[in-house]
């Protein structure tokens, strides 16, 4: 199974937020927390940013217990490069990379090259991924009335398209608040679902 990761950029902001709204005490019970969702992701392969992060904090911890990580990369990014992620990638080597072109393409398709994705708190990123990834999926499955794409024309690596129910991860300890009612039903009509991990 591959799982897409979506979390916050900033841990410290991200740690702080949910301190402040007593969702944990202190940063000794944020990383218990970030071992307890590793654990439950032991066998899959994690599709993520190679950027700052939750996501790149859970891959470095993932790897040690033998999962595959795959990075999403834009190799050939004429706008903005990929120099603020180079030092990852060196100083932790994927087992696999795929190219996504640009950073632009990136959010648009990060969502769908994973059969299911982990959300792990709402940021500006966070929020504008998970919204490409079910409108993308709502393409590529036929659910716009019209529209007939290729999932494998907008990327080779797409997955989203091989699952019966296209299903998204939270783990709830690490967000604030649930996400809005609407944007549940809207993942409910396009054959998605929201769980908790």
């Amino acid at each position: 199974m591959r799982t897409v990761i979506f979390g916050p950029g900033n841990i410290e902001e991200h740690l702080n937020r949910l301190i402040k709204h007593k969702k944990i005490k202190n940063s000794e019970e944020y990383w218990q927390h970030v071992d307890k969702i590793v654990e439950k992701l032991k066998g899959k392969e994690l599709v993520l940013l190679p950027d700052r992060g939750l996501p790149f904090e859970i891959a470095k911890r993932a790897k040690k217990q033998g999962n595959k990580i795959i990075y999403v990369i834009p190799k050939n990014d004429k706008e903005w490069g990929i120099k603020h992620i180079e030092k990852n990638i060196e100083d932790f080597p994927p087992d696999e990379i795929i190219d996504c072109e640009t950073w632009r393409n990136q959010h648009f398709v990060m969502g769908i090259l994973g059969e299911e994705i982990l959300y792990l708190g709402h940021t500006s990123g966070t929020f504008y991924e998970i919204g490409n990834a079910y409108y993308i999926y709502k393409l590529i499955t036929g659910k716009k009335k019209g529209a007939e794409i290729d999932p494998l024309k907008i990327h080779s690596e797409t997955r989203a398209h091989l699952t019966k129910k296209f299903i998204t991860y939270v783990y709830k300890p690490f967000l604030v608040e649930d996400f809005p009612i609407d944007f549940k039903e809207i993942v409910k009509d396009m054959n998605g679902e929201i769980k908790e991990l």
